[in-house]
């Protein structure tokens, strides 16, 4: 409660000191070039919104869950992770990345993917079974990717280097029509396609029409060229 109010009172001063700073440009021909004070108010108050808000128990991972989010409670890294992405997505957050272990398997790569793919397997179904059971999933959109695939060959360390030419995602969630596969490559994994060629621009392009997005809008910045501005 004391830190609370003492992060009210520094908003007060901070966006009072703020409000003098803009009358000082706007009389000033010298700070008219100095466009920082706006951006700067704005971007406080939305700190301290974020900071003061009571959706801020989010991140409290110990508190009010049970029932099947019990197999996501602490103390394992990854249903944490998983958790708090569940959690925010809740209060509104539109976009969570959930970034997880290093997956790198350029050496041993048999015995790690062994353990690799076990991990994320209980959470994983664990975050969509209670998305739709909170009437959720049919508008969260759920991706499961990485950065790029791993070549088909086997190097002399017995790991599987980076392979940019094919790769593999999973989707789930908001109305997508589960047991599909688009596109796919020859049996042994070479970039030869086998189905039609999914590029990152279609990838995108599905994300967004997935979440009633247009894909083809362009969205500018408002911000005027004006410096005084």
């Amino acid at each position: 409660m004391w830190v609370a109010r003492d992060i009210r009172q520094r908003n007060n001063a901070s966006i009072a000191g703020s409000d003098f700073w803009e009358a000082s440009r706007r009389n000033s021909p010298k700070l008219a070039a100095v466009r920082a004070s706006t951006d700067h108010k704005a971007l406080y108050a939305s700190a301290a919104q974020m900071v003061l808000s009571p959706r801020i128990k989010a991140f409290d991972l110990e508190s009010g869950e049970g029932g099947g989010t019990r197999s996501l409670r602490p103390p394992r890294r990854l249903a944490r992770v998983v958790l708090l992405a569940r959690r925010l997505v809740e209060k509104g957050v539109t976009f969570r990345r959930s970034g997880f272990e290093w997956l790198d398997t350029h050496d041993d790569n048999f015995n790690r993917v062994k353990k690799l793919t076990e991990r994320p397997i209980r959470p994983g179904a664990t975050l969509l079974s209670d998305l739709k059971e909170r009437g959720m999933l049919d508008r969260t959109l759920v991706i499961w990717m990485g950065e790029f695939g791993r070549t088909p060959k086997i190097n002399p360390k017995t790991g599987r280097d980076h392979y940019r030419g094919r790769s593999t995602s999973r989707w789930r969630g908001a109305g997508i029509k589960g047991g599909h596969v688009i596109g796919s490559t020859s049996s042994d994994g070479a970039e030869r396609l086998k189905d039609r060629q999914v590029t990152v621009p279609d990838l995108f392009c599905f994300f967004y029409q997935a979440l009633k997005i247009n894909p083809r809008k362009e969205n500018h910045e408002r911000r005027s060229a004006d410096p005084s501005n």
